[in-house]
C-alpha cells in the first residue's frame, strides 16, 4: 500500500508510526505479525514520501529534499541504506500545492 521497501515498514513499525497485530499464516500455520491496514492508511493519509512528493511537483528528489531543509523541514526519521523518506503531509503543504 504504501509502495516502499520493507526495511521502510520495518522501521515505521519501530518507530510506532504503524500498528501491528500477531496472527496466525493460513499457510504456514505459524503466528506472525501483520502491519494493521487501517494504520496503513491513516500513515498514508498524515504522510508522503520524497519520491511521491517530487513526482508530484515535478522536482528531482535529491533537489526537493536540499529545498525542504532550507526551510527547516525534515523527514520524520532519517533513513538508513534503501529506506525511504517521508514527511508530515501538513509540514510540505506549500510543495505540494
Amino acid at each position: 500500500m504504501l509502495k516502499t521497501a520493507s526495511g521502510t515498514v520495518h522501521e515505521l513499525r519501530r518507530l510506532g508510526f504503524l500498528d501491528v497485530v500477531e496472527a496466525v499464516n493460513p499457510v504456514t500455520k505459524r503466528r506472525r505479525k501483520y502491519v494493521c491496514a487501517w494504520s496503513l492508511s491513516a500513515f498514508d493519509e498524515a504522510h508522503i514520501s520524497l519520491f511521491a512528493l517530487a513526482n508530484k511537483v515535478g522536482v528531482f528528489p535529491g533537489k526537493l529534499r536540499d529545498q525542504l531543509e532550507q526551510r527547516g523541514i525534515k523527514s520524520i526519521f532519517e533513513p538508513t541504506g534503501r529506506n525511504t523518506r517521508y514527511y508530515r503531509a501538513e509540514d510540505v503543504r506549500d510543495f505540494a500545492g
